[in-house]
Formats: C-alpha cells, structure tokens, sequence
C-alpha cells in the first residue's frame, strides 16, 4: 500500500513480501541467463569443427562488430548464435536485417545474458 504526503510516498508492505523480493534477487544473481531467442547462423560438425565455428564467429565480428555472438557445443556440434532477444519479434527484425548476408540463419530459442 502506498499514501502520498505532500510530494512523499510511504510504501507500507508485508515482511514477507520483502523477503521473497530479496530472494528473487539473490536467485538473479546467481543465474543471470533467461530463456529467450538468438539467431544461428552456422552449425558444424566432424574435423576442425571448432575452428571453422571460431572463424565463422570471427567473420561476423568484422561484419558486425557490435554485435554478440556466441559458439554453443552441442555433442557432436558448434553452433554460431547471435544475440539476446528477450521476445521472438526482436528476433525477428535481427534475422531480417542479416538474412541477405546470412541466407541460412535462423531463430532459436535459448538461454539469454538477462540485461
């Protein structure tokens, strides 16, 4: 419950309350990720896998140097991912604003970096 005093707000709440706040916090903290979407623009498998994913990492980063991407290992292979979208639609309007250069790419969902 919240009054107004001339310009002051008195927020009055249950102890409880404020504890499960600090706990949702703490939790926060410890696991930062969330679920949400990326774009894949590679997936490799077999011999020098790793390295072509490295390389295909590194190419994006000349392209786009702004941008966050990411090698995930799924056995037995490396996936390129970009971004943190927390919604699809976001997602989304990355995908298209990189599909003419990376006609394969793709929306997953994953476990975001929680900005």
């Amino acid at each position: 419950m919240a009054q107004s005093d001339g310009g002051q707000v008195t927020i009055h709440q249950s102890p409880a309350v404020k504890k499960l706040v600090e706990k949702h916090i703490v939790i926060n903290e410890n696991y930062p990720k969330s679920q949400g979407y990326r774009v894949q623009i590679l997936s490799i498998s077999g011999v020098n896998s790793r390295d072509r994913a490295n390389l295909m990492k590194a190419e994006f980063l000349s392209k786009f140097p702004d941008a966050d991407v990411y090698i995930v290992y799924h056995t037995p292979s490396y996936k390129v991912r970009l971004g943190d979208f927390r919604t699809k639609l976001d997602a989304l309007r990355y995908l298209q604003s990189i599909k003419k250069e990376y006609p394969f790419a793709f929306i997953v969902v994953d476990k975001i970096v929680f900005k």
